[in-house]
């Protein structure tokens, strides 16, 4: 039967759970909340519309890109993201988050009371949250915007670094 756990394997078109260099989208009729507790998902991309929940037990990877278009993704255990890109929706919860090469965001929120890391290997890194736990950012060019940070901001970058708060 269909529900909305990430690891009932009748829920894919493939009927096996995600694996591997597998990408995933995620953009159905309504807004079911999407489920993951019990698994620990390792795999390629994955492109998300709807709402995201993982468990505080799980270690969720992405080995690619992960992509939020509307909804929210509450990551409550840590999570790692090769990229990501963030055009809508809110990026929520309280596990760790890490993207590991690139970040970029043109629309959306990051609600977190979680750490956050951000390496950007090439590019500037344009960031700015309503609320981020400890926030750590690496990158050539680092473009601080308006955040709220629960804990410290270690910023290094190798060029430029600018902070611009509310005007």
């Amino acid at each position: 039967a269909l529900n909305s756990f990430w690891a009932n394997a009748a829920n894919w078109s493939a009927g096996q759970i995600p694996a591997g260099t597998q990408s995933v989208k995620i953009d159905v009729t309504g807004t079911p909340t999407i489920s993951i507790m019990g698994i620990n998902p390792n795999f390629g991309s994955l492109w998300l519309a709807e709402n995201l929940d993982v468990d505080a037990g799980v270690t969720f990877t992405l080995n690619n890109l992960f992509t939020l278009t509307s909804g929210t993704a509450t990551f409550n255990g840590p999570a790692s993201v090769y990229g990501y890109t963030q055009t809508g929706g809110t990026l929520a919860g309280s596990g760790a988050f890490t993207v590991t090469n690139n970040f970029t965001q043109t629309g959306g929120v990051i609600n977190r009371t979680g750490d956050m890391t951000i390496n950007q290997a090439a590019g500037a890194l344009n960031f700015a949250a309503t609320q981020v736990g400890n926030l750590l950012l690496y990158a050539h060019t680092i473009n601080l915007g308006p955040t709220s940070v629960n804990g410290y901001i270690q910023a290094e970058a190798d060029g430029d670094l600018a902070v611009n708060g509310p005007q």
